[in-house]
Order: C-alpha cells, then structure tokens, then sequence
C-alpha cells in the first residue's frame, strides 16, 4: 500500500482524504490510500516515519507548515523562498529522506488568476502564517503591491486596528489567510475588519473552505463584495501535490 496523509492540528474540517481518492480513481491508481494524521507537536515526524514505513508522501497545514521545515532534508524553490511547506515527500533508499515542497504557490496562483483577468490592483493579506507566506510570494510574483495584517505590532504591515476607511477604499483585494471561521475549529468567527467600508469593487478571497459560506465572505458579500473560499485553491494544490507523489 502506498499511503499518503494529512498532517495537523485539529483536521477535522479537512477534505483532502476525499479529494485524493477522487485522484485516484480518475487516474486508475491502485494500492493507494489517504489518511489524516493529527499531530499537536510535529517534532516527533521523523520518528514517526520510521514506525510508519507505507508513507510515501504528506500533505502539511495549520499549525505546521513553517514548523516542519527544521525536520525536512530539502526544499524546493518555492518552500525555500517562502519559508513554509505544505507537501513533504519521502523517500527510503536506503536512508529517510524528506523533501518540502510548496504548492499553495500554484494553487493560489489559480485562484488569484481566474478573478484578475488584467486588472491593476493593491492587496491586503489578513494573517503572517504558512498559508500568508505563499500567497505574499504569488502577489509578488504578479507585480501586485500589498500590505499585511496580523493582531500584533511588529508582525505585519498593519494591525487590525488600523484598518479604516481609506486602507479599505485603496485595497481592492483583501485575502484571509488565517483559519479564522473555519468549522470546528473558530466558527462563526471572522476577521476583525471594518467590512462597511467595502463595495462592488472589492475582491474578498478566504482560504478556508469548510464552510462552503464563511463568515468573511458573509460580511464581504453584504457590501456587495466578489467573494470565493478556498476550494478551488484547495483542489489546485492537491492536484501539484500528486503530480509530485507520483514522480
């Protein structure tokens, strides 16, 4: 058995292990599985591993996805450059080894793309995690500028504090990176944002995916907001990360 795996704390909101088994049916892949692995602590990965020798590859999230980085052999350029892995493949001939990768790049990537179409445009990024840091390096990559929020001076750009009219009016893009409304874990939250300064021209994009209707894009929407969750991103990066399981 091949077996592939979730990674994180909590995971009961995660779709991964049925978007995988849909990879493996539309590709005709047997003798594969997907599992998610709860972990508070990933320092013990490695160890793991050992004990677990059918894992061949791992997708990574909240809490870890920086976190893991000191226990991995490799990067790729994009976790390199980013600081934060969300795909690990593992390798056993004949010593572990563990190479990171990051495919929220593409994913975001394909998001980010489907709603531009042209379009000149400045962006706020709610968060400085993992999930922050790629989609800070695909905005860099499409030459849009940006600033960050995040609830304490020093990590970010801006606090959430300081977010009123005028930040709002000239950032048309606003992305939530933090996990914040996600089921389960911090429902019916959302970030702490003067939503009323929002309008028709504003673009509100939320990573989290589960509910299908966040409280973001609730609020967003009201003021008449284009707003999508994080499925479409969600579906982009499992399918780089099979793509890299399978080579």
């Amino acid at each position: 058995m091949k077996q592939l795996g979730l990674v994180g704390y909590p995971l009961g909101h995660s779709r991964s292990p049925k978007l995988f088994r849909q990879f493996f049916a539309r590709d005709h892949a047997e003798g594969w599985d997907y599992r998610l692995f709860p972990m508070e602590d990933i320092s013990g990965l490695r160890g793991w591993l050992m004990d677990n020798p059918d894992v061949i590859g791992l997708n990574v999230t909240i809490p870890h996805k920086e976190t893991v980085i000191p226990h991995l052999d490799e990067l790729d350029d994009a976790a390199r450059k980013t600081g934060a892995v969300n795909c690990v493949k593992i390798s056993r001939n004949p010593t572990l080894q563990l190479k990171g990768y990051n495919t929220d790049v593409p994913g975001f990537a394909r998001m980010l793309d489907a709603h531009l179409q042209g379009r000149k445009i400045t962006a706020l990024v709610l968060g400085n995690g993992g999930a922050s840091k790629a989609v800070q390096y695909v905005l860099r990559m499409r030459e849009i500028p940006f600033k960050t929020v995040s609830r304490y001076k020093g990590n970010a750009d801006l606090v959430y504090e300081e977010v009123d009219a005028e930040i709002v009016q000239q950032h048309h893009l606003i992305i939530n990176t933090t996990p914040l409304g996600m089921q389960g874990v911090y429902e019916g939250m959302a970030p702490n944002l003067p939503y009323w300064y929002l309008s028709a021209e504003h673009i509100c994009l939320d990573l989290v995916y589960n509910p299908e209707f966040t409280p973001f894009m609730e609020l967003s929407a009201l003021q008449d907001a284009r707003v999508e969750n994080g499925m479409s991103m969600l579906r982009a990066q499992a399918e780089a990360a099979w793509k890299i399981f399978r080579e």
